[in-house]
């Protein structure tokens, strides 16, 4: 499974904004990502429409969280941008596949399928906001650089934190 540019995106938002106190404009979101604004936008309506954002127009606007840190997992919004996590698309109900009461592996993939969305809906972006506290702390001289760059995702689904585990991992 590969995480697309969009959710990578999305997930720093989230991250950018929940670590404000303040609304965020799109313009200072594209600054931090070092991406371009139309980009962002397109990353930005999905997140409205599946509720994880506010977003208020005009002069004095922008983007706010509309539920809880705790309350947003990494699965609901990787499956936001990607679609229904599957290893096998003969694992969706709609999908049907003449050779699934033959086969060997759709059990075994099946559990394999549970397991994984149940390990990421553990993680939140309670958890991201903590580990974002800690590179900032880790990088005073440039403590957004892991916004720009990702390294919140890739140590986050690593399960590295400062030689710990996260839990569930």
């Amino acid at each position: 499974m590969k995480l697309s540019a969009q959710t990578r995106t999305a997930m720093r938002i989230l991250l950018q904004v929940g670590s404000s106190q303040d609304l965020v404009s799109t313009r200072t979101i594209a600054d931090a990502q070092g991406m371009s604004q139309k980009f962002i936008t397109t990353v930005i309506v999905p997140l409205k429409r599946a509720g994880f954002i506010d977003v208020k127009r005009g002069v004095k606007g922008g983007i706010a969280l509309a539920k809880a840190p705790s309350g947003i997992s990494i699965v609901d919004v990787m499956e936001t941008f990607q679609g229904p996590i599957r290893l096998l698309e003969c694992l969706s109900e709609s999908q049907a596949c003449p050779q699934k009461p033959k086969c060997p592996l759709h059990a075994g993939c099946r559990k394999i399928n549970a397991a994984l969305k149940e390990t990421l809906g553990r993680f939140t972006l309670a958890d991201g906001l903590k580990e974002l506290a800690e590179l900032r702390r880790q990088n005073p001289d440039d403590p957004d650089s892991c916004l720009r760059k990702g390294v919140f995702i890739e140590r986050l689904l690593s399960g590295e934190n400062a030689g710990r585990t996260w839990r569930g991992c």
